[in-house]
């Protein structure tokens, strides 16, 4: 599940940002945040308390269960 996890926060980030490749600060500044904020928003309603800003990463760890895998899964796929 790590993979499919990975994946699927890799094109979250894609489709939140609505941005092409962010490779320094000129392209980083035109990402979507009122876009961002609302799947932040959508994110926390579902249960899953994410970084609060489309710069930061979320990182999972030995201690996360494949159910919490799927139960994040659902909510990004629920909220993009």
């Amino acid at each position: 599940h790590y993979n499919q996890f990975l994946a699927a926060t890799l094109a979250e980030k894609r489709s939140v940002l609505e941005s092409p490749d962010i490779i320094n600060f000129e392209t980083a500044k035109e990402c979507d945040i009122d876009h961002f904020w609302s799947y932040l928003r959508s994110m926390i309603a579902r249960g899953v308390y994410w970084p609060p800003s489309q710069f930061e990463s979320a990182f999972i760890s030995s201690v996360h269960t494949e159910e919490d895998l799927e139960f994040t899964l659902d909510a990004i796929a629920e909220s993009i």
